[in-house]
């Protein structure tokens, strides 16, 4: 949609290609109050659980491609850190090694740390999104868009406010069903991980907080229990 002239909009695709049935114009107005009267319904809680249970869903798959990937690099971590170990105790008394042991430890501290990423992302890969009821999620989102719009149709929005109407809208398709510019047709389709984001900040706002990361290399240690 594009602007024909002041407060009308009309299908780009028809004023350029004439290849929509949509030849109509369509009030400016009429649209923005249709999207944000199906803002504020109940079938809007109702599309943002369906966009939420279909990104858990996907999350499940992804967790479960992970763990698969999870389990092959600690195999094989398994197997390096074997061939360490047996290297370690064929060079322990022969002289002139030292540089050789040292570059050893190198490479078993590393080993050790990357086994321990691979078990935090085995613990990440678990995830907490199916731990979650999305009902609560969507109803909680529905909530949140139902009062900043609340505040923007009284005149007293706040900053942000219509931000989050537009990252919660990700598309709205119009329509006349009828002859005549009749039976107006406004829907929208809502953008699930804002959503379901905007949903978290009141259900569990400590999952929207990424953990700090950590260094990658384990830092020396003395002795021989560096190796």
């Amino acid at each position: 949609m594009i602007t024909a002239h002041s407060g009308y909009l009309i299908c780009r695709t028809w004023r350029d290609h004439r290849a929509c049935d949509q030849r109509h114009l369509f009030r400016r107005e009429q649209i923005i109050e249709a999207t944000l009267d199906y803002l504020v319904s109940p079938r809007c809680e109702a599309d943002i659980a369906s966009a939420c249970e279909e990104l858990v869903r996907n999350a499940e798959t992804a967790a479960a491609s992970t763990h698969i990937a999870v389990d092959t690099a600690s195999d094989l971590v398994d197997r390096v850190h074997a061939e360490a170990a047996a290297l370690d105790a064929a060079i322990a008394e022969t002289v002139g090694m030292a540089r050789v042991r040292e570059h050893l430890d190198i490479c078993t501290r590393d080993i050790a740390t990357l086994r321990g990423s691979l078990q935090r992302l085995r613990v990440a890969a678990t995830g907490t999104l199916p731990a979650r009821r999305t009902r609560h999620i969507a109803s909680a989102a529905a909530r949140r868009i139902a009062f900043r719009l609340g505040r923007g149709r009284a005149g007293a929005a706040a900053p942000g406010d219509n931000d989050v109407v537009q990252q919660i809208i990700e598309a709205i398709h119009v329509a006349y069903r009828r002859a005549g510019r009749e039976g107006l047709e406004v829907r929208a389709t809502v953008a699930s991980h804002a959503a379901y984001r905007l949903g978290l900040v009141e259900v569990a706002p400590a999952l929207l907080h990424a953990p700090r990361r950590g260094r990658h290399r384990a830092a020396p240690t003395a002795g021989p229990a560096a190796a």
